[in-house]
């Protein structure tokens, strides 16, 4: 790897007398005075380092000398050594998947200058905000500015228009405004704080069998995967009902995506998409990939608000008074949907032991209820208790990479839908009428049309 020396205020004559051909050389700066009468010039010169004779070393030593106590040197000010590295920029020319997102867009980016300014050596001071605010403001992109809502854009915030609008520039890999943004998630608390920890969803009213609810698993940050399943199946409406079960969020790059996602629909039509809360929508979780994320898009700030918006998120959901959704399972056959619904709102799952579980249970082949290193497991008999104790018919759960996306245990009456693949295949299901579920499956990071006019789905 190079290394350059660079004479300053050295004369043209007694530059060509130390100069060589280039090979590993070092970078040093001399910056001085002239004698009065002779004119100041700059000259850059390549010292070789391969080796030289003893006399060629003595000749160099005596002539920098010479020209020190003639004066033509005044000062050496200082000796610089640096090393000439590549860009830490990536190469835009070759798009970097990024788990269902391609970055060669302004996250990219913004992710490469944080590298740049973060430096190599764990000695650098970390990256702020402000930095990261100062960046997005002399972008000239208003979709990165940090300033304040206008008037226009909070009336307008939930409207289909605007909804799919959002959709179409965070797929475009832009940032939506700050403003913006703090305006939803304080909307979103609002309407999610009034909702039961556990509530009931009617059957659409709907002979068409394209209309289904549809049940999507796990998506942890794969945008694209989710606008891939809406593209295939429609964007969420009355007539495109969706259920989503938990870990929206954490192991992929783009989780504040997806969430900005879901919390749209739901402010746009509270009945077109239902979600559960999952294990990773947790402190625990949040602290780490999505705590990075937010500050890195936005700031401290944004990401407290986000907690206190996921801690809002529903546990459960009942749909046509038979099927519970539920991120991972139960703790016991003497469960009642009375005391789930009494899981108080606005805290997080490592809080509340009842939540905890409920977010982290698995279900086993053989009878019984045993711990685990990763929490509780049921057999078939627990969930068959409680299934009957509470009048449903089954359980419909995320939380486990299950093969192909699917699977189903305990004589059909717990199903596991897996929606996050980043190998085989992932899975998503339609509800018919008779509350029976169909599995649809698809590929890992599928990919997503572009759709020229958002406007009209």
């Amino acid at each position: 790897m190079p290394f350059k020396r660079h004479f300053k205020n050295i004369s043209q004559a007694d530059a060509e007398a130390a100069s060589s051909s280039p090979a590993l050389v070092l970078k040093q700066e001399f910056v001085g005075t002239k004698n009065k009468n002779q004119e100041t010039g700059k000259g850059h010169h390549l010292i070789t380092s391969r080796k030289m004779g003893s006399v060629k070393f003595l000749i160099i030593f005596l002539l920098i000398g010479l020209m020190y106590e003639m004066g033509k040197l005044h000062q050496i000010e200082r000796l610089e050594l640096t090393v000439e590295i590549p860009s830490l920029e990536k190469n835009d020319a070759e798009p970097h998947r990024y788990e269902g997102l391609i970055a060669s867009n302004k996250e990219d980016h913004l992710h490469a200058n944080e590298t740049k300014l973060r430096g190599s050596s764990s000695s650098h001071p970390s990256i702020t905000s402000n930095d990261l605010k100062q960046e997005r403001q002399q972008s000239g992109d208003a979709l990165l500015s940090p300033g304040p809502l206008q008037n226009d854009e909070s009336e307008h915030l939930i409207s289909r228009q605007n909804v799919m609008s959002v959709l179409k520039k965070m797929h475009s890999g832009n940032l939506i405004n700050r403003g913006y943004l703090v305006h939803l998630l304080t909307k979103s608390k609002e309407l999610l704080h009034s909702i039961d920890s556990v509530y009931d969803v009617a059957y659409p009213n709907n002979d068409d069998p394209s209309s289904d609810p549809k049940v999507v698993g796990d998506i942890h940050g794969q945008f694209t995967t989710m606008l891939h399943i809406f593209q295939v199946n429609g964007f969420p409406s009355r007539n495109h009902v969706y259920i989503f079960n938990g870990d929206y969020v954490d192991k992929g790059h783009t989780s504040v995506q997806v969430l900005i996602a879901l919390l749209l629909f739901k402010l746009h039509c509270p009945e077109c998409i239902h979600f559960t809360r999952g294990n990773h929508e947790a402190r625990m979780f949040l602290k780490g990939r999505v705590r990075k994320q937010t500050i890195r898009q936005y700031d401290e700030e944004v990401y407290n608000l986000m907690v206190e918006v996921i801690n809002e998120i529903p546990v459960a959901i009942i749909l046509g008074h038979k099927v519970l959704f539920i991120h991972a399972g139960i703790d016991s056959p003497d469960l009642t949907i009375d005391k789930m619904k009494a899981i108080p709102k606005g805290v997080d799952s490592e809080d509340h032991d009842l939540m905890s579980n409920l977010v982290w249970a698995d279900p086993k082949d053989e009878d019984g209820l045993t711990e685990s290193s990763a929490g509780l497991e049921f057999g078939p008999d627990i969930s068959k208790a409680f299934l009957e104790r509470n009048n449903l018919d089954r359980i419909v759960r995320g939380h486990t990479s299950v093969h192909d996306g699917f699977a189903d245990q305990h004589d059909g009456r717990v199903i596991t839908i897996w929606s996050a693949p980043t190998e085989g295949r992932g899975s998503y299901a339609n509800i018919d009428s008779s509350l029976v579920l169909h599995v649809e499956h698809f590929d890992a990071f599928p990919k997503f049309s572009e759709i020229e006019d958002w406007s009209v789905l």
